[in-house]
């Protein structure tokens, strides 16, 4: 039995967060670190040290090449080996929940993200190119060509969305 309780003799706490990669590795969120631990999870490596007031909503694509991050206010995009940061959204409100399409062409981002009661939040559903430009998915502003709101088929209204996100 594996039991990984901290690093450097500091504990995981609950906004710590795990996700396997290809390979059996993991990938951990520990303080302002990003970690790749390889099997057999005795020893990890440092992927980014995020030095920012507010960062999360990690995710990483199918492929494990790629990592997606909000960073403030906005999403970047960068390898799993931490080059070619890019940030690939903006507005005037605050991007969250990156997810990538199962091939890795797209994100769907959560635009507009805003706590819609006292424990949760929502936000407007957006799909963007995963090619790293940047692409303005304001709410009131117009967006930029190739953002593509969430509609259901039959209705005119943007899909709100909360809790975890997955694409499969």
């Amino acid at each position: 039995m594996i039991r990984l309780e901290g690093l450097n003799n500091i504990p995981f706490s609950m906004h710590d967060l795990a996700m396997w990669l290809p390979g059996n590795e993991l990938l951990l969120t520990h303080g302002n670190s990003i970690i790749r631990v390889p099997p057999p999870y005795n020893s990890g490596s440092l992927v980014k040290e995020m030095n920012y007031a507010d960062w999360g909503d990690l995710t990483v694509n199918h492929q494990g090449t790629q990592l997606a991050v909000r960073i403030d206010n906005h999403v970047y995009t960068m390898g799993i080996d931490s080059n070619n940061m890019r940030q690939v959204t903006t507005s005037n409100f605050k991007e969250s929940k990156p997810v990538y399409s199962p091939d890795s062409k797209y994100l769907m981002i959560g635009s507009n993200y805003r706590q819609s009661s006292v424990m949760g939040y929502s936000w407007d559903m957006k799909i963007i190119p995963n090619d790293g430009n940047t692409y303005n998915v304001d709410p009131v502003e117009a967006n930029s060509q190739g953002v593509l709101p969430v509609i259901w088929k039959g209705q005119d209204r943007i899909i709100i969305g909360s809790g975890d996100v997955i694409w499969k």
